[in-house]
């Protein structure tokens, strides 16, 4: 006979209220002003890159790629943290139950999915970027944070290429753009090497 005690529905990944209950919970479990920021840097990488503001469809696909590619690795990553988190945050949505496993694990799929279509209407490029993007962050949730100086690099590279993409996006790599994505990249290298050693 099945366990009625909620505390081992959660332990089981089973314990799932309804979405209309949670909407705080799936918006903290995508975090979403980090992806707010990263589909912002993708507008800012086409505005220099052309050096005027972006048509409308190119800032919103390129908002939406980078915005919805973040969330749905953000996913994954506490997917892979949960038993971490249940130590040390056992108040984030999957430690806690309010989202199951399964649920997040859906979730992660549908919001990298329609990341990769929405990419797709920027051109090949984009596509492929976009691509290869989700698939450093695959590896990094599921081995890279174990491989210290490589896991950090991977992030700091998915974190500067914004700028890049922005350029890819409105068909214009402007020097500048690698200058920007260069920046970004070692300051964020910077970061992670200082939380690894803190």
């Amino acid at each position: 006979m099945e366990s009625t005690n909620p505390s081992s529905r959660i332990e089981a990944g089973r314990f799932n209220p309804p979405l209309s209950a949670h909407i705080g919970a799936y918006l903290t479990l995508v975090r979403v002003p980090n992806c707010l920021m990263i589909g912002l840097a993708v507008i800012v990488g086409e505005t220099i890159a052309l050096g005027s503001l972006p048509p409308l469809s190119n800032a919103l696909f390129g908002f939406l790629t980078a915005s919805l590619l973040l969330a749905g690795t953000m996913v994954l990553n506490d997917i892979q943290d949960i038993q971490i988190d249940r130590v040390n945050t056992p108040n984030r949505p999957l430690p806690s139950g309010k989202i199951g496993v399964r649920e997040a694990y859906a979730l992660s799929l549908v919001l990298s999915s329609l990341a990769i279509i929405f990419s797709a209407f920027l051109g090949v490029f984009t596509l492929l970027t976009a691509l290869v993007a989700l698939a450093l962050m695959a590896y990094y949730n599921t081995r890279g944070k174990k491989t210290g100086l490589l896991g950090n690099a991977v992030v700091s590279f998915n974190v500067a290429l914004p700028f890049f993409f922005g350029g890819l996006a409105v068909d214009n790599l402007r020097p500048l753009l690698f200058i920007f994505f260069l920046l970004a990249f070692l300051a964020n290298m910077a970061r992670e090497i200082a939380k690894g050693i803190a």
